[in-house]
């Protein structure tokens, strides 16, 4: 699975049944167990619960078919796109979660959790440019997230932008001294430079 990804699930108790928590932790929902919510549990709020608790507890398929049915309930939703998103970019089907995401942003999402976890499906389905134009625009907001300035340097790195890439490996292992992938995305940068040079 995704661990260190933006956010858990997304919405409040009246909505989505669930506080935002940064880094790919599942928030929220389970405690519930798909019960009645709001007086109608087969609504689409109901749905958003239950995908959110099957996730949780590790119901995977489970959790997709609550969150397609409350999309077919209201396609609307922007609860519901942000956490089938967060979903299908656990499971690593990037270009779904990459469409949910995009769709929760253009129905109103303004959370910068949710922006982040698009930054890294924008990443995964070879956006490379977009992601690190995003993850910049992010930093005010996940400067202190070690899962942040790697997923960054990653996009810089694709973008080979190695100055970029460099610094942003050198932010995780200052908050992570040992974190293995900034140690092996900043050698990966080192060795890349050392080739350019030799190039030249």
């Amino acid at each position: 699975g995704v661990r260190g990804r933006g956010a858990g699930w997304a919405g409040n108790r009246a909505e989505a049944a669930g506080k935002v928590g940064q880094h790919g932790r599942f928030t929220g929902g389970g405690r519930l167990r798909g019960g009645v919510v709001g007086g109608d549990p087969a609504g689409p709020v109901a749905w958003n619960l239950r995908g959110i608790g099957r996730g949780e507890n590790g119901r995977v398929p489970g959790a997709g078919k609550a969150f397609e049915r409350g999309l077919q309930l209201a396609p609307g939703s922007v609860a519901v796109h942000e956490n089938y998103g967060l979903l299908l970019l656990r499971l690593k089907e990037s270009e779904k979660a990459l469409e949910m995401l995009r769709k929760a942003v253009a129905l109103g999402s303004r959370r910068r959790s949710v922006a982040f976890n698009l930054a890294v499906a924008l990443l995964r389905t070879g956006n490379a440019a977009a992601a690190a134009a995003q993850f910049r625009a992010l930093e005010s907001d996940f400067s202190s997230s070690v899962d942040y300035w790697n997923e960054r340097a990653a996009a810089e790195l694709a973008t080979r932008d190695l100055d970029g890439a460099a610094a942003s490996f050198e932010h995780a292992l200052q908050l992570a001294p040992k974190d293995v992938r900034a140690l092996n995305g900043a050698a990966t940068v080192a060795e890349r430079r050392d080739n350019l040079d030799k190039a030249v």
